[in-house]
């Protein structure tokens, strides 16, 4: 299995059609982890209704490795525990909108992010 099976899976963008996916990172206890909070925002709240989800697919290595997260106020996070980089991808499947971001690609990733 290749160490990052999502890179490129999902269109490579992490904004489109109007919702953007963003990363950023804090500290954790623990030096060997780092919180990554991830959170998916649309340009236009109003256009979400009530039953919409983001369904989060993280690295195989999760438990579980697809995480459905519905909508408030527009936007919807996902916080993890992670000790490597990897690629994150966002399905929101009304919109049928595709998110990807790269971990070890976003400016202020910790060097254990950023070290695969």
């Amino acid at each position: 299995m290749p160490s990052d099976p999502n890179k490129n899976r999902f269109g490579g963008q992490s904004r489109s059609d109007g919702f953007s996916l963003d990363a950023r990172f804090e500290p954790s206890d623990s030096r060997k982890w780092v919180a990554v909070v991830l959170t998916v925002m649309a340009d236009d709240p109003a256009r979400i209704g009530m039953e919409d989800y983001a369904c989060f697919i993280l690295h195989p290595t999760f438990s579980p490795a697809e995480v459905k997260v519905p909508f408030r106020a527009g936007r919807v996070q996902l916080r993890v525990q992670a000790w490597g980089g990897f690629t994150v991808g966002v399905r929101i499947p009304r919109d049928r909108v595709v998110l990807e971001c790269d971990l070890a690609q976003v400016a202020d990733a910790p060097q254990i992010i950023r070290a695969r």
